[in-house]
């Protein structure tokens, strides 16, 4: 998960609970894709990442696994952002392939959906 500010771009550790900087800069233009500039009045996007080398071997692809596992961890955010009366919107809609080179992100990494999150008006 990394966390998209207006000043820059951190990644969610789980072990430690900390946001860790990425990199300094604007990269909402590089979500608020396909014409939905509305977005970038948000305080924050989420990005979610699926990371592939960290996936076993089976008969399933990664990238269906992956898309379940954004999806559910999407719902989560759905669920969280309506009970702090904040408002969000899963969206696949972002420049990835820019955003994957602006975060340094492997080739093992894929960056599956986004969350702009805000507060109700």
């Amino acid at each position: 998960m990394y966390v998209c500010r207006r000043e820059g771009v951190y990644r969610y550790s789980s072990k430690t609970h900390v946001l860790e900087p990425v990199i300094k800069g604007y990269f909402y233009s590089l979500i608020a894709t396909n014409g939905q500039v509305f977005v970038e009045d948000a305080p924050l996007f989420l990005l979610l990442v699926a990371d592939f080398e960290k996936m076993r071997e089976d008969s399933t692809p990664h990238m269906v696994i992956a898309g379940i596992d954004a999806g559910i961890v999407s719902q989560n955010i759905s669920i969280f952002c309506a009970g702090k009366n904040l408002v969000t919107v899963p969206r696949g809609f972002m420049d990835k392939e820019e955003l994957k080179k602006a975060l340094k992100l492997k080739e093992s990494q894929h960056i599956m959906l986004n969350h702009p999150v805000g507060y109700a008006k």
